[in-house]
């Protein structure tokens, strides 16, 4: 997927949620979600995949 059509979250829970010496910096610790302003992007997107992948599978 496209860097332009994800953006990355950091929840700090994942940094306190675990033990100290296994413990990630919160920045290490990516999210990625879609941008609110390209979901339908992603959707035309992810669509695109599934019939493609669809047309290999039936060859």
């Amino acid at each position: 997927m496209s860097s332009k059509i994800c953006e990355k979250h950091f929840d700090i829970s994942d940094f306190y949620n675990t033990k100290k010496k296994k413990r990630l910096k919160p920045d290490a610790v990516p999210k990625h979600i879609i941008a609110p302003d390209r979901i339908e992007e992603a959707f035309e997107l992810d669509i695109s995949i599934i019939l493609i992948l669809l047309s290999i599978i039936e060859v």
